[in-house]
């Protein structure tokens, strides 16, 4: 048997590589260079498709940071753990296998150890049995000196669930690039409004999102309105993804039938409403459009065969190919236009620029509500409402060629 110093880099290595996330404590304590060794081998995959990393809520009130327990999965759920800061249980075909192995030790391992991932999501919802002084320290030691996930340089898709106290410090210490979707789902209360707006400005300035392909913020504050900042945000897409049928209309109406002067020829704006129940005897048509879009706001219903509609139906279709191939559509349930029952078009005319509309619903049954042992059978609708601003200066380019075709 040979003493573990004595042998060469390479076997050290493979041996480091075959440790058992049970014997990781026990090694660590062996010596500084093998914790460093373990650290940058094993045990974990480096490169993984999802990281899920959830907070637990739990029947007992915790007292200490290692009460709290996190649900961590990697890769589709194929590999779960349990995570607190006592120990750490691996889930395996339902069942819970205790491992030896401290929270700290893991949480260690998990951040030198993932050098590439698709998508992260970070889901911390207020909890009315968790001390959130806790949960603040826990969340401020886990991102602090960019340590989370210290050995990746980006990643595709990145969630975060949580309330808007926790968002700032996790996005203001959050290091990595994120190229295809940022979506945030942030709660608080009504008075944080304009704290929120402030956070929202100063977040699409970040380095890290500069070259992100979509954002998608949905607010849970139901009085909430996106301030003009928000049309400055980089990437090809903002989403507002609502919970409701009154947010949807709320946003629609008193963020984009207004001026918008920095909104951007380059982007689409959606406002969507997924799984929207509605029972069987209502009726949804083109009505319900009309009174949102109606002329006493200054809309204007397209013909099919107009310019504008040719232009909107033909970015739309890229935009949809592009969100497809980036796997975004589905994170954000977003539908195909082509598979929607009701397609609108309209128009709205400012000083400086115009508002193109493109509007879809599409029906989705559902048998499983309870609502239909007593009302009949339910129906779910996917609302969307895609906005495309046009410059004076864009609409003068295209009437002078028309006019010069004539």
């Amino acid at each position: 048997m040979f003493p573990y110093s004595f042998l060469p880099e390479e076997l050290k290595n493979c041996i480091v590589k075959s440790i058992h996330l049970n014997d990781t404590s026990q090694a660590f304590r062996a010596s500084k260079s093998l914790e460093r060794k373990i650290l940058e081998y094993g045990p974990f995959p480096r490169r993984i498709s999802k990281l899920n990393i959830g907070l637990l809520d739990s029947d007992y009130h915790a007292k200490t940071l290692d009460d709290l327990v996190f649900d961590i999965q990697m890769s589709n759920g194929e590999i779960e753990f349990e995570v607190s800061g006592h120990n750490v249980t691996l889930i395996s075909k339902d069942k819970k296998i205790p491992l030896n192995v401290k929270g700290k030790t893991f949480w260690a391992l998990l951040n030198n150890k993932i050098i590439s991932l698709e998508s992260c999501t970070i889901s911390i919802p207020d909890s009315r049995t968790l001390d959130t002084r806790l949960v603040r320290r826990f969340v401020e030691n886990l991102f602090q000196d960019n340590e989370f996930l210290s050995k990746a340089d980006y990643l595709f898709r990145f969630h975060l669930d949580t309330n808007l106290e926790l968002a700032k410090i996790i996005l203001s210490r959050f290091h990595v690039t994120i190229r295809d979707l940022l979506a945030l789902e942030i709660f608080y209360v009504p008075s944080k409004e304009k704290e929120a707006n402030e956070f929202l400005e100063d977040l699409i300035k970040r380095p890290t999102l500069q070259d992100c392909y979509s954002i998608a913020w949905e607010n849970r504050c139901s009085r909430w309105l996106p301030g003009a900042s928000i049309f400055q945000a980089p990437g090809k897409l903002l989403c507002f993804p609502s919970g409701n049928w009154f947010r949807f209309m709320r946003v629609i109406q008193q963020v984009f039938f207004q001026e918008n002067p920095t909104a951007s020829d380059e982007r689409f704006y959606l406002v969507n409403l997924h799984g929207h129940e509605i029972l069987e005897d209502v009726h949804v048509n083109s009505q319900d459009y009309r009174e949102m879009f109606d002329e006493e706001r200054g809309c204007e219903e397209l013909r099919d065969d107009s310019e504008e509609v040719a232009l909107m139906r033909e970015a739309v279709k890229e935009l949809e190919k592009e969100l497809e191939t980036r796997q975004v559509n589905k994170e954000l349930f977003i539908e195909k236009s082509s598979s929607c029952f009701y397609k609108g078009y309209y128009k709205k005319r400012f000083v400086n620029n115009e508002a193109n509309y493109f509007i879809t619903c599409s029906e989705e049954k559902d048998s499983s509500s309870y609502f239909e042992n007593y009302f009949g059978e339910p129906r779910k609708y996917t609302f969307q409402c895609f906005v495309k601003y046009r410059t004076i200066k864009a609409l003068d380019r295209t009437l002078q060629c028309e006019l010069e075709l004539d």
